[in-house]
């Protein structure tokens, strides 16, 4: 017999399906999406105060309609998102394109015409950094975080500060510590007050795989990735 399909009872009873899990993540998707709550709402038929009770898990949180409308309104913006996801946690995250659909049309001719890939990686990376407030990109320079991401791949994100940090809690980020490092980890609470702890999943190749209860300035999830071609692999 097949597996039965999980109801959409059973699926809310996920502790990453909350209503409050449900509107951390519909708050990352709101700031990947470079929208205020105002503007988001503008841009669809969403009531701000709906919108406000959805990012705080008010009276149930998220509802299923208004995470359709919220994917909907993401893709115009350059975001993708599945409904699982923002829903439940279940699959892989968001991912934003440096080149949205907004913008697609009046810089296609300008990228065909450059013929170096790491010109197109910078262009994509000038691109994602003009679109996005506070974007911060990184290049990879250990094994910490394969087979995810390769030393000398491209990482970007949009950094948060202050409180915003725990929205980042459980992703992998690029994160500034407290003496100005850049390091690219995976984030989690630490057991101190106001600290983080920072995870390799390279964990066996690492010689310090886990740093715990870091002070760090701010946090950047992985939202943009980008691998360099290499053509002896087909050799």
């Amino acid at each position: 017999m097949g597996r039965r399909k999980k109801t959409e009872k059973e699926l809310l009873e996920n502790p990453e399906a909350t209503p409050e899990a449900r509107g951390i993540r519909l708050r990352r998707i709101r700031n990947m999406a470079n929208l205020t709550r105002q503007q988001l709402c503008e841009h669809s038929e969403i009531n701000i105060n709906s919108l406000k009770g959805w990012e705080i898990g008010r009276y149930g949180g998220l509802t299923r309609s208004g995470a359709e409308k919220i994917i909907n309104l993401a893709i115009n913006e350059g975001v993708q998102c599945t409904l699982d996801w923002l829903m439940y946690g279940i699959g892989i995250g968001p991912s934003v394109n440096a080149i949205t659909i907004k913008t697609y049309s009046c810089i296609e001719s300008e990228l065909q015409s450059i013929k170096s890939e790491d010109e197109k990686i910078a262009n994509e990376l000038a691109l994602f950094k003009k679109h996005y407030r506070n974007a911060i990109d990184f290049l990879v320079i250990d094994d910490g975080m394969s087979p995810t991401f390769q030393q000398g791949e491209y990482v970007a994100g949009i950094n948060l500060t202050e409180n915003k940090i725990n929205d980042a809690i459980g992703f992998n980020c690029i994160v500034k510590i407290g003496n100005g490092n850049i390091l690219l980890r995976q984030l989690r609470k630490g057991s101190k007050l106001g600290t983080y702890t920072l995870v390799c999943l390279n964990i066996n190749h690492m010689p310090e795989p886990i740093v715990y209860n870091v002070n760090i300035k701010s946090a950047a999830p992985v939202i943009f990735h980008r691998k360099k071609f290499d053509i002896k692999s087909f050799y």
